[in-house]
């Protein structure tokens, strides 16, 4: 019930505070408002969270935060450039596979069908350093990233061969 967690979420993070306290809130309430089409709520709780996890050092949050705060838009119809989140990885001084894999992804959904084949080398990238760290959700949104965007672009048949794969990893992702 996305409605509710939004509401869990907006509640925790009231009781926290303007710390660092309420920062994992914050990513869930972003999330929860993503998933809802409140794009310009998710932004506003990313780029809360980038700024509470840049003022503390937590670097793999501040990641999170700008990550999810140039999706917003992308999903809402804006062409969103690579400039949203380029200087990301030169002000991580050692970013964690983890949140390589997510900038890899955020920059294969900005440039999504304007330029298929570099989404996908992003795609897989994505896929290639979550796999490298057990990052199960990261792996998988990727993983749905590059087959819708494969079939979309005109290879159905190896798109749907890949769904088999989206498939059984999500399937196995649950029983844990």
């Amino acid at each position: 019930d996305l409605e509710e967690a939004r509401a869990i979420a907006q509640h925790a993070v009231a009781l926290a505070g303007p710390g660092p306290a309420g920062m994992p809130a914050l990513e869930a309430l972003g999330d929860a408002c993503l998933y809802l089409g409140r794009l310009d709520e998710s932004r506003a709780a990313a780029e809360e969270l980038a700024r509470r996890a840049e003022a503390v050092g937590d670097m793999h949050s501040y990641v999170l935060g700008r990550v999810n705060a140039a999706l917003a838009p992308r999903y809402g119809g804006q062409v969103i450039g690579p400039e949203a989140i380029a200087d990301l990885p030169a002000r991580l001084s050692d970013p964690s596979p983890t949140s390589r894999a997510w900038i890899a992804y955020t920059n294969g959904e900005i440039i999504g069908d304007r330029a298929p084949d570099t989404a996908l080398a992003h795609y897989h990238e994505a896929i290639r350093l979550a796999r490298s760290v057990d990052s199960r959700f990261a792996e998988g949104v990727a993983l749905v990233s590059a087959c819708a965007l494969q079939a979309r672009a005109g290879d159905v048949p190896d798109a749907l061969s890949q769904f088999a794969e989206v498939i059984d990893h999500w399937a196995k992702l649950a029983d844990n």
